[in-house]
């Protein structure tokens, strides 16, 4: 699907490194320029400061380094942050709510699924290609009924103000992935929406995705930083302009590298060629899945770093270039029910991302998406992320929910009114031994979650009511109790 460029790493004096090594007179001692980590040697990556680099950008100078060294390689900190906003009010669903005038039986039944699931938060795109399809004027007429029930149902929502306009770029006359020639043109857009929508929508993100390029920043395979760091920072003026108290997030990043840049070099990139890239932002996207196909737990593993990993990576890059600490926003994360991820581990890993992410800080968590598509079960399996299964959302079908659903709706159950209260000690809570212990105050108490990645057995002196994952009475303590993968929650 997309291409890999392999550049050479050249030695100190321009020579090419690779010529060099074939020669067989590579010098053993000092630092190697590079233009990317294929020609470094083993365990080195072709650097930027501490930043890995896939694509070094014009104008920075890569070295090969230990990769070891880079930013990324150390253990998670699990840097947790109590307080906060309550966790069901971080809840979220996205792609959830069909966009037209005349979808709103289909919309009508999305809302009913979405009461179901105890989100309160949707993620939508109100893209520029639709209401400004000409340079000349705005036509809102697809998302206002949109709006309108959203608001009366009750339901907030998080606007993605993406992508391109034909019009506006000279790269292409159809496709609206191409950013525009001049992001002035974007910037006029994002004013109009968050003035259209003044005192009904509060929360913006600008873009999704800009490092997947060969999808959402075309046409490279891995977006233009600098470009993007002049689009956002025009845009998120324009919107600051038309409604001052909006909380404004840079674009959800995917974080790993995988042909393209990950969240950590495209914010290095970013910051480089803007340092005050950040200074209208609230909150910094981020799109926390593991390598795709998503197959990797939250906690990480071998393949995928941890999602207290991520957290420290990204406020290190933002350290690195003295921005402002800004909280993250996971505007979208999941698992498809696919591969070795069938629907009850689905539910599982959903909950514990959910408690982890408000551990960290994270605001909001928001699950891609609200209902299997057609094409579920086939690669790549961008139709199995759902809640509920393939036909949830046609009317004239049964509502067929997957545990996905159950798990979400009793999270903001219990998380009603509910702040993260800090971590347990060991051996409750003891993440290098894969066992975790989050506390939660909530209005009838203290709550905690437990589960581990190996099973134990701990021992439990206080008396509490046991539930599972799913709100299911599990039995009470005092007493021992058997965790383990599926999260148990003990109750006062």
């Amino acid at each position: 699907m997309l291409g890999v460029v392999l550049l050479a790493c050249d030695a100190p004096g321009g020579t090419d490194a690779a010529v060099l090594a074939d020669a067989g007179a590579l010098p053993d001692a000092g630092p190697r320029r590079c233009t990317t980590h294929a020609r470094c040697p083993e365990a080195e990556r072709c650097a930027v400061g501490d930043v890995g680099e896939i694509s070094v950008e014009a104008g920075e100078e890569g070295w090969c380094r230990p990769a070891a060294a880079l930013l990324g390689s150390a253990a998670p900190s699990h840097a947790y942050r109590p307080g906060g906003r309550p966790l069901a009010e971080r809840l979220c669903v996205a792609q959830a709510l069909q966009a037209g005038a005349g979808a709103d039986a289909l919309r009508a039944r999305q809302l009913e699924l979405l009461s179901a699931s105890g989100a309160r938060l949707v993620r939508i795109h109100i893209l520029w290609s639709t209401v400004q399809p000409t340079r000349d004027g705005f036509d809102f007429s697809a998302y206002d009924p949109l709006v309108e029930a959203a608001t009366g149902a009750g339901v907030e929502l998080l606007v993605v103000l993406a992508y391109g306009a034909p019009w506006a770029a000279s790269a292409t006359e159809a496709d609206h992935h191409f950013p525009p020639d001049d992001p002035e043109d974007f910037a006029r857009y994002a004013g109009e929406v968050a003035a259209r929508y003044a005192g009904r929508i509060r929360r913006y993100e600008i873009w999704n995705e800009p490092n997947g390029g060969y999808r959402f920043w075309k046409p490279t395979v891995h977006g233009d930083a600098a470009a993007f760091a002049e689009l956002t920072a025009r845009a998120a003026a324009s919107v600051r302009a038309a409604c001052d108290d909006c909380i404004i997030s840079g674009a959800g990043l995917f974080f790993h590298e995988q042909v393209i840049n990950g969240a950590i070099e495209f914010t290095q990139d970013w910051l480089t060629a803007r340092p005050d890239g950040l200074a209208q932002l609230d909150a910094f996207g981020v799109h926390p899945y593991p390598l795709y196909p998503p197959q990797a737990p939250p906690e990480g593993d071998a393949t995928s770093r941890a999602f207290s990993g991520m957290d420290d990576d990204v406020r290190a890059v933002l350290a690195r270039h003295g921005a402002p600490p800004l909280p993250l926003a996971a505007t979208e994360l999941g698992w498809p029910s696919y591969g070795a991820v069938d629907e009850a581990r689905q539910a599982r890993w959903l909950t514990r991302a959910m408690l982890l992410g408000a551990a960290l800080g994270w605001d909001p968590l928001c699950w891609y998406e609200l209902s299997d598509r057609e094409l579920r079960g086939t690669y790549p399996p961008e139709h199995d992320f759902g809640l509920y299964r393939f036909g949830s959302q046609d009317p004239a079908q049964p509502i067929d929910p997957k545990p996905a659903r159950d798990a979400l709706a009793w999270l903001a159950s219990i998380g009603e009114g509910a702040r993260f209260a800090g971590a347990r000690a060991p051996p409750l809570h003891d993440p290098e031994a894969g066992r975790y212990a989050l506390d939660f105050e909530g209005p009838s108490g203290r709550w905690t979650a437990l589960w581990s990645l190996a099973p134990w057995r701990a021992s439990i002196e206080a008396a509490h009511r046991v539930l599972d994952h799913l709100g299911v009475e599990r039995g009470a303590t005092p007493g021992e109790l058997d965790i383990g993968a599926e999260p148990r929650f003990l109750l006062p």
